[in-house]
């Protein structure tokens, strides 16, 4: 079993995901602990206007929820000062995964290790750091999309925390990754994806699944007036600003590629 504890955000409505998840670490021998993921009906009302316009537009309350459900997560990191593979339970996961997750724990001077792709080009540094015989790490300068599987650190997740008690709550992947503060990098070739883009990347589909944090009946919320819309646009504006001058500054060392991955990889049964 691999020296790394695994935090699994699980819903309790959704027994089939656990079911995967736990059928997967099994296969992989993963130290799997499960977290409740926060519904979007345990959000009160106070709690949701209080945190969900926070960011460069509203969130929905399951969007607020799966951010808060992430949060959970970094505390217990913080708790246990220990590093954790954190997932969610429709990530599927390269068999290459325990060794993968054996290197890292012994690594030190990292907050923030990206395990997955999904679909989208990155801002990568150009340098490789070996991990492995077959894989290495890319420092991870802009990433887009994706909070599925991440190795985070007491140190990242410390900074993280400190992140929303200065700036408040945002989407999982974005707060993630306009936390320039962090460590950060990417795996490479990666070893986890998110099971809605299997088909894509030629990897068998193992879970059926639907989104949870954009479903029809949970439609964007609106701005409450005008300022807050100026607020919102003042803020969109500020992070493009933030993002290109953290290109600019590392211009040099930065490129903008897609990510490897074997799909060959992920075949459980080979």
């Amino acid at each position: 079993m691999t020296n790394l504890r695994v935090l699994l955000l699980n819903l309790k409505s959704a027994k089939d995901r656990f079911d995967f998840q736990k059928e997967q670490a099994r296969t992989l021998g993963l130290d799997l602990h499960r977290i409740e993921g926060i519904a979007d009906t345990d959000i009160s009302d106070g709690t949701f206007h209080q945190l969900a316009f926070d960011w460069e537009r509203p969130l929905r309350r399951t969007e607020l929820a799966c951010f808060l459900s992430h949060k959970r997560a970094w505390q217990d990191v913080v708790e246990k000062h220990s590093p954790a593979l954190i997932l969610e339970d429709d990530a599927v996961l390269s068999t290459r995964l325990p060794q993968i997750l054996d290197e890292l724990s012994l690594r030190q001077g990292l907050d923030l290790v990206t395990l997955e792709i999904r679909g989208r080009k990155k801002h990568v540094g150009r340098r490789h750091l070996p991990l492995d015989a077959t894989a290495h790490l890319l420092r991870l300068y802009q990433d887009r999309t994706g909070a599925a599987a991440y190795v985070l650190w007491p140190a990242g997740a410390k900074k993280l925390l400190e992140r929303f008690e200065r700036k408040g709550a945002a989407l999982a992947d974005a707060f993630l990754y306009s936390a320039y503060e962090l460590r950060a990098y990417q795996l490479e070739p990666a070893a986890a994806i998110q099971a809605d883009h299997c088909r894509i990347y030629g990897i068998s589909e193992r879970l059926q699944t639907s989104t949870t944090t954009t479903p029809a009946h949970h439609p964007r919320p609106k701005p409450l007036n005008h300022l807050q819309a100026i607020k919102f646009r003042f803020r969109r504006v500020g992070g493009q600003l933030r993002l290109a001058a953290r290109l600019l500054a590392h211009l040099p060392a930065v490129c903008r590629r897609p990510v490897v991955i074997e799909p060959k990889d992920f075949d459980a049964s080979g």
